[in-house]
């Protein structure tokens, strides 16, 4: 059994809704703190296209893993709202591989089901984009757009017809993004999304915490961050490392995908 899985167990056999997630005494990665499992159960595998089996709230929607992500829907929903309405929420992962991308599509999809709210998804993964191929959608303008060549924000959201989701995707890949995304652009990009409307979440697909420096900055512009872990796929050194470059910053909870479905029973 890996360490993810003991960790895993450990939380399940608590009842209460808790993980053991990252203290900052940095003397172990999973000492127990008040931060709230997200669970998302299911397989990896490689996205392609629109109708492609990782679209999970639209392709199987009865099945164990819409209900994984519904139960995690309903438990951001309630801790978002617990002062206000926190309804900035960036996803990210300590390396790339453990399907943080996956993770946030269709957590924007199960939120944009419901009635009463809106989400606009923002990829900002600039070295490498992924929303445009899950979506399978192609638009003139994007992220680096707005932010390098100041295109109106009107000219990069784009509603996909998927519930109530609009998307801003990166437009283009770019090798050091560092300055766009630490902008006073990108600021205001931010803050514009986050209080245009009451009913809206705005969920950032991120880069991984770990090699690069982004995430020491984007993590200070949002309300909250989930931390993505994929069984079997990163060490604990690094999701150590990644915890620690995120310990300054509000991590709503850790979703672990990829896992043994033998352990759902459990649950």
């Amino acid at each position: 059994m890996s360490r993810i899985d003991e960790a895993i167990g450990m939380a399940a056999k608590k009842n209460s809704g808790q993980f053991p997630l990252y203290n900052k005494s940095k003397e172990n990665v999973w000492e127990e703190t008040s931060s709230t499992l997200l669970l998302a159960a299911y397989q990896q595998i490689e996205p392609h296209h629109v109708d492609n089996p990782l679209l999970i709230p639209l392709v199987d929607p009865n099945g164990f893993a819409a209900e994984q992500f519904r139960k995690l829907r309903s438990i951001i929903i309630q801790k978002t709202g617990q002062k206000g309405f926190d309804n900035t929420l960036l996803v990210t992962s300590a390396v790339s591989g453990e399907g943080k991308s996956l993770t946030a599509v269709n957590l924007a999809l199960s939120l944009a089901m419901l009635a009463e709210y809106s989400v606009v998804f923002v990829d900002i993964d600039l070295r490498n984009p992924q929303l445009h191929q899950l979506l399978d959608i192609k638009t003139e303008y994007g992220l680096v757009h707005y932010l390098r060549d100041e295109i109106p924000v009107e000219k990069i959201i784009t509603k996909v017809g998927l519930g109530n989701l609009s998307i801003i995707p990166a437009g283009e890949s770019v090798a050091d993004p560092l300055n766009l995304l630490t902008s006073q652009r990108m600021k205001n990009l931010v803050r514009d999304l986050k209080g245009r409307y009451p009913d809206r979440y705005v969920l950032f697909d991120a880069p991984p915490a770990l090699p690069f420096a982004d995430m020491q900055v984007l993590g200070e512009l949002v309300d909250n961050i989930i931390y993505v872990c994929r069984e079997g796929h990163s060490t604990m050194g690094q999701i150590r490392q990644g915890l620690e470059a995120l310990s300054d910053n509000n991590i709503l909870g850790i979703v672990c995908n990829d896992m043994n479905l033998s352990l759902r029973m459990e649950y």
